[in-house]
């Protein structure tokens, strides 16, 4: 999804089966070093009596000699600071293992703690910002907090590893095995699951970037990181723990940078969930879903935190549906279309709520979204939908006032209007 306040759901209708899928908004793609929280109510740790500065400057060395072995692809120099035993050494380098694999153009970490450990403490559990970027992805630098344990091993700090089960920026390298396949304008990362499959996922975007190009432009950072957990657990932790993943197929989250809002170029990461939904859909399903995330990469810088939502994800739907051949829109928008059939038509055009995951009519909202953009570009031409989605991105104030605003400006018709006349599609359409 693009940077919006709400979260949102992003749902397509696959051909021959009914498939919910959700993208949710302002979901930041990070690194899972993750970090045990005390208690609430737990009392503060005593003030440190050590040389903060000394110990401090070791975390430092260690954090810096680590980025720098990442940089330089030197698994002996990245494990040389790592507590022995066959945990600690077997975890970290299985991670080096999984950066290796990465075209970091950038890797670099930065200590935000400003004390040292307790007195006499053994662990020492440190916060990181860590700053990276994927050559030839992202345009800006990504940056991340992290948590690393340390670990006193005759007398000085070494690395003992990191968790990924707390609060904190989640990274896919720190979920499993990673295989990486790059693609034209595509980099595929995926857990648990075939290279066949990865390849066939890159191929797929690649398309999907065409089609955003031939529809949207090509005013956009045109690629995308695509990431593929392995099951939806991991990509709740990827998700930061963020609403329900049960119906989701893939979902779009910006990897921002320093600012709330990414800078323009930004690469952008698109993930699937298998093996819940993306895993069953067709070869066109697959294709609609890719096409139709994509979109929300390409459209992200055109959009406003108050843009209706029915139209960012009708014409991402639009878009998406450019993927595979016509069907009839009875065929595509099957729940809507039986309830049209009972006489039943939504007095509004969809909100916020109604593409809550847990929306209970969350298929017909995207159907009813997707309608409505099809209406415009069926009466009036492409080329006048993108204005209006041009002009609503660019609008201030609430939704309502942007809506209104950006449909006479284009259209040439208030809210109330445009509402009776998509109504009257619908039932022309589906009835």
């Amino acid at each position: 999804m693009p940077a919006r306040s709400p979260r949102s759901a992003v749902r397509l209708r696959l051909i021959s089966a009914v498939v919910a899928v959700a993208a949710l908004a302002d979901i930041g793609v990070g690194v899972a070093v993750l970090t045990d929280r005390p208690a609430a109510g737990t009392a503060p740790a005593p003030a440190s009596v050590t040389d903060d500065s000394a110990e401090l400057a070791d975390a430092r060395r260690l954090l810096e000699a680590r980025a720098a072995a990442v940089r330089e692809h030197d698994r002996a120099a990245f494990m040389a600071d790592v507590l022995p035993g066959r945990g600690p050494r077997g975890t970290q380098g299985r991670l080096y293992d999984n950066l290796k694999k990465l075209p970091f153009h950038t890797f670099a970490y930065t200590l935000t703690d400003t004390s040292g450990p307790p007195p006499g403490a053994a662990e020492w559990l440190v916060r990181v910002r860590l700053r990276y970027g994927l050559r030839g992805f992202d345009a800006a630098d990504v940056s991340r907090t992290t948590y690393v344990r340390l670990a006193k091993y005759q007398g000085r700090w070494l690395i003992a590893g990191q968790q990924t089960d707390g609060p904190g920026d989640a990274e896919i390298w720190d979920q499993g095995r990673i295989d990486v396949v790059r693609g034209g304008r595509s980099l595929v990362i995926g857990t648990g699951t075939s290279r066949e499959r990865l390849r066939d996922l890159a191929r797929r975007t690649d398309r999907a970037a065409e089609i955003v190009d031939e529809i949207w432009g090509r005013s956009w950072g045109r690629r995308a990181v695509v990431l593929v957990p392995s099951d939806t657990s991991q990509a709740q932790r990827l998700a930061d723990g963020e609403g329900e993943l049960g119906q989701i197929a893939a979902l779009q989250t910006v990897a921002a940078g320093e600012a709330d809002t990414p800078p323009p170029g930004t690469g952008d990461r698109v993930f699937v969930v298998p093996p819940n939904f993306f895993g069953k859909l067709t070869p066109e399903g697959r294709a609609v879903v890719l096409t139709h995330e994509l979109t929300h990469v390409a459209d992200r810088e055109s959009i406003s935190g108050n843009m209706p939502i029915w139209l960012v994800e009708g014409f991402a739907d639009y878009v998406g549906y450019h993927a595979v051949p016509p069907a009839p829109p009875a065929e595509v928008a099957q729940e809507l279309a039986r309830e049209v059939r009972k006489g039943e038509v939504a007095g509004r055009l969809p909100g916020e709520e109604d593409f809550s995951a847990t929306a209970r009519r969350l298929p017909q909202a995207y159907e009813d979204a997707w309608l409505a953009c099809r209406m415009i570009a069926q009466r009036h031409g492409r080329a006048k939908l993108l204005a209006l989605y041009r002009a609503a991105g660019r609008g201030t104030g609430t939704t309502e006032q942007i809506e209104e605003r950006a449909l006479r400006e284009v259209l040439g018709v208030s809210t109330e209007e445009f509402t009776a006349q998509w109504r009257a599609y619908v039932r022309e359409t589906l009835g």
